[in-house]
């Protein structure tokens, strides 16, 4: 059985591969739940729950890439076995006897997964959640409450909180629909848990908004009969916008959570653009070929979970420069309040502004 430290590649000091709650939950396992063999786990943060009951854990349910192959090594790290790991759009069916799970930070989100997990287990299942308290109104015990039997909510202990219940099968339902928005003539469709779920976010609007006027399409004309890239694409607007206004020969789209690939591949079906579209369930831009590319167009995560982190907005800047051809540009909308001027230059022959408003920035950047 595998055990604390886990191990955690990343140079910011403030993320660790575990919390209080992973702890909380563990050891209520070993209270309540000493004689279960078969674990199903799910949103596990780099291994802090499937680690420390690999011998245990029969499966892990994942949205995020990065979080599957974080603890992929971890497992690896602590002389673990490998153990299967999937999306919950691709989970067929569950036999476990306890599903431990780690509390995502939507709480639409949270229900999407607890109907998708009822829809696939054979039988009345054991289901305990663990978060941080600090991040759980009364909407999630609601949410448990909602699709459980005996539910219940421990004491808060180091800051964290467990949910309990019986959680009871539902017929299943292929969780296709989500929130939808509008924005020029076209419908987009968003799952739980993709960044802005169900509305436009101010900064992809505005970069938006200048890529479509004539002074973007003039810069940028030379994606037209290129490749578009979209790393960290969520619905795909920025990709499916793109190839709307510059017509190029094709996009790339990439993100690390499943459930973007899914609202991004609904969309780009509903635009009859699929043939043009390239999906990759990835870290950043890993798989694209370096000097591929013509353009980038991008609006740079800032935040893992509910941590701010600078090195993943950082990744998505290094690695547009790496697929870019010479003379390629990366257009990115960037929160003001945020330094990402050194990063850019470091990476690109030129970083200039091109636009901004009270709360971002638009940088062009060229290979």
């Amino acid at each position: 059985m595998g055990e604390f430290p886990l191990s955690l590649d990343s140079s910011d000091p403030s993320l660790r591969p575990f919390d209080a709650a992973d702890e909380f939950l563990l050891n209520r396992v070993k209270e309540a739940h000493s004689d279960a063999l078969k674990i199903l786990t799910v949103n596990d943060s780099q291994g802090g729950i499937t680690v420390p009951l690999a011998g245990r854990t029969s499966a892990m349910v994942q949205d995020s890439f990065r979080d599957r192959s974080e603890t992929a090594a971890n497992l690896k790290h602590n002389g673990c076995g490998q153990i299967s790991s999937t999306p919950l759009l691709e989970l067929e069916s569950s036999s476990a006897e306890l599903i431990l799970m780690k509390i995502p930070k939507s709480v639409d989100y949270f229900r999407f997964q607890l109907r998708g997990l009822a829809s696939r287990i054979q039988s009345e299942t054991p289901l305990m959640a663990g978060g941080m308290s600090r991040y759980l109104p009364a909407a999630f015990f609601e949410a448990v409450n909602e699709f459980c039997r005996d539910a219940s909510y421990s004491r808060i202990v180091k800051k964290a909180r467990i949910y309990e219940g019986i959680l009871s099968p539902l017929p299943y339902e292929a969780e296709t629909s989500g929130r939808s928005f509008d924005y020029a003539g076209s419908s987009y469709m968003s799952l739980p848990g993709v960044f802005s779920h169900g509305k436009l976010d101010s900064g992809t609007r505005f970069l938006l908004n200048y890529v479509k006027s004539p002074e973007g399409k003039n810069r940028l004309k030379k994606a037209a009969g290129g490749t578009i890239a979209d790393p960290g694409c969520g619905c795909g607007i920025l990709g499916l916008e793109g190839l709307k206004a510059l017509g190029p020969k094709d996009v790339i789209f990439s993100d690390d959570n499943a459930m973007a690939l899914a609202s991004t591949r609904a969309n780009a079906a509903q635009a009859g653009a699929e043939p043009r579209c390239r999906l990759l369930h990835t870290n950043v831009l890993d798989g694209v070929e370096e000097g591929s590319v013509d353009l980038v167009l991008c609006n740079p995560p800032f935040h893992r979970g509910h941590s701010i982190a600078l090195d993943t907005g950082f990744s998505f800047i290094r690695e547009s420069a790496r697929i870019l051809k010479p003379g390629g540009q990366a257009l990115f909308v960037v929160n003001r309040t945020l330094g990402y001027g050194n990063i850019m230059n470091e990476n690109f022959t030129t970083a200039a502004s091109v636009g901004e408003n009270s709360g971002y920035r638009l940088i062009l950047c060229r290979k």
